[in-house]
């Protein structure tokens, strides 16, 4: 069964600040944003990256362990998390924006 857009409707304003939030500095993102666009889902998705993982290359570990910057490291992960979080949210928010029928 095939899921068809029915109407564009006004992103929401709480919407909107959450994606702008996410993604801050997309000039891309902030015009489909601003236009409406139903598109804005394809690049929502495509920046969301499952919402559940984030990399860590095992040369940050190593560097972070040998020069003492654990911490530092561990806070810097906690904000790529946190990151990613609020892309994932920003995409499940973005299919709730949009009403759709069956066919």
């Amino acid at each position: 069964m095939m899921r068809n857009r029915r109407q564009c409707i006004v992103y929401s304003d709480k919407f909107r600040e959450l994606v702008l939030r996410a993604y801050p500095d997309n000039e891309k993102i902030k015009e489909l944003l601003d236009s409406n666009e139903y598109f804005l889902g394809r690049y929502l998705d495509d920046g969301c990256g499952c919402g559940s993982n984030v990399s860590v290359s095992a040369d940050e570990i190593i560097i972070a362990f040998g020069t003492g910057q654990v911490n530092e490291f561990m806070k810097n992960l906690l904000e790529r998390a946190n990151d990613q979080k609020l892309k994932a949210l920003a995409y499940k928010m973005w299919d709730k924006e949009w009403f759709y029928e069956e066919d």
